[in-house]
């Protein structure tokens, strides 16, 4: 075919039959890619990859006639746009029906990267406007992403006992994971496309988590020296030092519960409080350096100026995820395009791990924000795609840093480090960190749904388990360890969690009532939510928990701890409270209405708007307690000289109980 046979009727066509055109090339796009949707599911791939072909790479010279009179109708009027479409669609159909076919994605992608080497492979004549567009296409963003989309098959990368040559690639295509996880939040894709696109940055994440584990737990084994272990990194040597120095120094699994410890500190203070705050939660136990005292500098100016119109508002969750994203920003790409000046001064400054603690700490804070990192990461991989890989040698050295933080603390693997020494018992950990071994080990039984009623599971080891929305009425969990397990909407109504570990659990909306959480480690748990009517909490530790809307109706709380825990707008009506420790606490628009909170210690609470008529307050301790807008009334035990003082700093005094 000639460019001529393409432009047989372009002169006879004027302006009024643009639309017309339009609509005749938007069916002849449909007509090729339903044809070929149709063709993948009964015929074999070779079969199928020898139409593409014939379509697209030889002219539609010997193909199906409708199929070649639908390329002649976007061929005529010089449609490179609707071609383009038409390619990439049929190239997305191909690659979501082979999906479980490594050999016909991986001859799909080989037959177009051959193309674009070797253009005489087209079988076209000099001149054909076919052959400028299929040049054009394979060198386009547009074949960018296909190639990426493909990769986890195109490129496999299977475990091997022995290292794999290295591959002359585009450096880029070490980073893929980041590079889908734009493509599965690009709004001009389709939803197939983007769904897709997730799947395979999760594939490879877990493909590198798997490869990081393996690779390390084999590293220091006396049955692997001899053996040469596949390094799923680019840092060589360094990988198992980096791993210990992170995990000894930075400790990100313990730093996971401070940072959501501290956000609920915060949530007392004003946005403006919160924002100075922020730069010294980030920036604590920072080395004095010269461009460490200009990120001082720097930040601080940055946020400060940050949501000006928020500063008197008192923080919310919804500020907080916005704070964080424009913070993720302010260390990648404050325009979404170009590196930052602070991502340019500690990644091209020589602090690679700095800056990877940074952006990690961030999403400790907002653990929803993830897939903005990603996304930003992902725009500066895309900046310097360009340039060759020796120019932007400090960039790959981040991006390895930042991949191997990333995932440690991400993915459901823990890192401990072990003496393997006899030359000290003492269990800290000092500065050689030559004789420390690194275990690593799956966190978190997989129980979600699980019917567990009655189950006997006392003293079992289920950190970190996985239990949403399981069902564990009257379960036996005396002794059981369930730090920082998942419990989101489980049903633990009556269960025996006596004496056991919940400290960071995540019980919001969970039904605890009638539970027995006697003596219980709770610290920094979320029970936001949480039904623990008439539960028995007494001499358990809730210090820095969530309760927030929690319901504590006739729950016994006796020596409890609560300290710089949360109770904003929980239900503690008629709660029993005597002797607990409350030193601190969020009680605003609580419901403290005839509870016993004898002996009880208030010292600093925030009790704005709180309800405590009927409460009985005999030797509660209520000094430095804020008492604006809170209810009081018929309370038992509250001397005159103590009514005095708190209605002077705007408590409420009623005739009669609620």
């Amino acid at each position: 075919m000639t460019r001529e046979f393409y432009q047989s009727d372009e002169n006879s066509i004027d302006s009024g039959d643009r639309t017309e055109i339009q609509n005749a090339s938007r069916i002849a796009q449909e007509v090729i890619s339903d044809w070929l949707l149709e063709i993948v599911k009964i015929e074999s791939s070779e079969r199928v990859l020898t139409e593409f072909n014939r379509i697209f790479l030889e002219g539609a010279t010997e193909c199906n006639p409708n199929i070649y009179e639908a390329l002649k109708a976007i061929l005529t009027h010089e449609c490179e746009d609707d071609f383009v479409n038409t390619i990439k669609r049929c190239c997305y159909i191909l690659l979501n029906n082979w999906h479980r076919d490594e050999g016909a994605t991986k001859n799909l992608i080989r037959c177009l990267n051959s193309v674009k080497q070797d253009p005489t492979r087209l079988r076209l004549q000099d001149g054909d406007i076919l052959k400028d567009w299929i040049f054009n296409f394979l060198t386009s963003s547009a074949y960018r992403e296909i190639e990426i989309f493909a990769s986890p098959k195109a490129h496999p990368q299977p475990l091997q006992k022995t290292p794999v040559k290295e591959d002359k690639e585009p450096w880029v295509k070490r980073y893929q994971s980041y590079l889908l996880v734009s493509q599965s939040l690009d709004g001009n894709k389709s939803e197939i496309e983007r769904s897709r696109a997730n799947k395979l940055s999760k594939q490879l994440r877990h493909q590198f988590k798997f490869e990081l584990a393996m690779y390390t737990a084999r590293y220091d084994s006396p049955a692997y020296r001899s053996q040469k272990l596949v390094n799923p990194t680019h840092m060589g040597e360094k990988t198992v030092s980096l791993i210990k120095q992170v995990v000894s120094r930075h400790n990100l699994f313990a730093s996971s519960d401070r940072a959501r410890i501290w956000l609920d500190r915060m949530m007392f203070l004003s946005y403006q409080e919160f924002k100075e705050n922020l730069k010294n939660y980030l920036i604590i136990s920072l080395t004095e350096e010269p461009s460490i005292k200009v990120l001082h500098e720097k930040l601080d100016r940055k946020l400060e100026n940050l949501y000006e119109i928020h500063d008197s508002d008192d923080l919310t969750k919804e500020l907080v995820l916005m704070t964080c994203k424009r913070a993720i920003e302010l260390f990648t790409t404050e325009d979404a395009y170009r590196p930052s000046f602070l991502f340019l001064l500690l990644a091209n400054g020589g602090h690679p791990l700095t800056l990877s603690i940074l952006l990690i700490k961030i999403l400790m804070l907002c653990r929803s924000t993830r897939k903005h990192l990603e996304l930003c990461i992902a725009k500066l991989i895309q900046y310097y795609e360009p340039a060759e890989e020796e120019e932007c040698r400090w960039l790959i050295n981040f991006l390895e840093v930042f991949d191997l933080v990333f995932t440690i603390y991400i993915e459901n693997v823990q890192y401990d480090l072990v003496r393997v020494d006899d030359e000290s018992d003492d269990t800290r950990i000092d500065g050689d960190l030559a004789h420390y071994r690194l275990f690593c080990r799956s966190q978190g039984a997989k129980l979600a749904n699980r019917n567990l009623s009655g189950a006997n599971l006392s003293g079992l080891d289920l950190r970190h388990a996985e239990l949403k929305q399981g069902n564990l009425p009257k379960a036996n969990l005396t002794g059981t360890n369930l730090h920082a397990a998942h419990l989101h909407g489980a049903n633990l109504e009556k269960a025996n969690l006596h004496n056991a570990h919940l400290s960071s659990a995540n019980l919001s909306g969970a039904n605890l009532s009638g539970a027995n959480l006697s003596h219980t480690d709770l610290r920094g748990a979320n029970l936001g939510g949480a039904n623990l009517t008439g539960a028995d909490l007494s001499h358990a530790d809730l210090d820095r928990a969530n309760l927030r809307g929690a319901r504590l109706d006739r729950a016994l709380l006796r020596h409890v701890s609560l300290c710089y825990a949360n109770l904003s707008r929980a239900n503690l009506c008629q709660a029993d409270l005597t002797r607990a420790q409350l030193g601190h606490v969020n009680l605003s628009y609580t419901n403290l209405s005839h509870a016993f909170l004898r002996h009880t210690n208030l010292s600093n609470a925030y009790l704005k708007g709180a309800k405590l008529k009927g409460a009985n307050l005999y030797q509660t301790n209520l000094s430095g307690a804020k008492v604006q807008g809170a209810q009081f009334g018929n309370n038992s035990g509250l001397s005159v000289e103590n009514k005095q003082v708190i209605v002077s700093k705007g408590a409420i005094f009623g005739t009669s109980p609620i």
